[in-house]
């Protein structure tokens, strides 16, 4: 039994990891997901966090729309990923920074996320990408689903990634930071052998061994 079905810290990871190059192996779910956290510890956090949970999600929002507005107004951005907004309609509670590569871009997904890492900026799949794609789907007979059953969460898996966004309002010295960062990576079309670009938003990412630390603070 393993929180969330996760393969971390278990003696095979690395195996794991081999039988499944096209996962983030950060986020690989190899079985069942039991969920064995102190919820009661949890329950009595999140509690006193609801005094404030107007507070925290202003500042999230607001955060959202400073980091959008100094992406767009950067002149090294030329709509290498798309911005996600809210649905028409719906008022969002930003808990992360929500992107998604331009499809030419799509097989650059894994150093892009690598170079943002190395850089000190922690992120992950938009949730958990195309869960049609996980092992953990075999383990319990439902390995007949397809990723391709389902190719709007397909696109999201292989050219999507989240940052998560602070519950209080980010200094404009850190915005400006993570916008250099994001837009530093040398975004270019991957050519393959013969000089013809590679152009297939389908491709997997490559595997990479990177660490996520997430927090309540985002």
């Amino acid at each position: 039994m393993r929180a969330h079905g996760w393969s971390r810290d278990m003696s095979d990871v690395k195996e794991l990891e081999a039988q499944n190059p096209g996962l983030d192996p950060r986020f690989l779910f190899v079985n069942h997901g039991y969920n064995l956290r102190p919820m009661e510890i949890s329950g009595a956090l999140g509690l006193r966090q609801l005094d404030r949970v107007d507070q925290m999600n202003a500042a999230r929002n607001q955060n959202r729309a400073v980091v959008a507005e100094a992406i767009r107004a950067h002149p090294g951005y030329s709509q290498q990923f798309e911005l996600i907004g809210a649905t028409d309609g719906c008022s969002a509670a930003w808990f992360g920074f929500v992107f998604v590569l331009h499809e030419k871009y799509a097989a650059l997904r894994s150093a892009f996320a690598a170079h943002l890492e190395a850089h000190g900026v922690q992120n992950r799949p938009i949730i958990s990408g195309n869960f049609a794609g996980q092992p953990a789907l075999r383990a319990i007979g439902l390995g007949h689903i397809r990723t391709t059953d389902f190719p709007e969460a397909e696109q999201i898996g292989q050219r999507g990634l989240f940052i998560g966004l602070r519950v209080t309002p980010m200094p404009k010295e850190t915005v400006h930071d993570l916008v250099e960062k994001l837009l530093g990576f040398d975004f270019r079309e991957p050519v393959l052998p013969g000089g013809k670009p590679q152009l297939d938003a389908s491709d997997r990412t490559t595997q990479q061994d990177v660490v996520l630390v997430t927090g309540g603070t985002g």
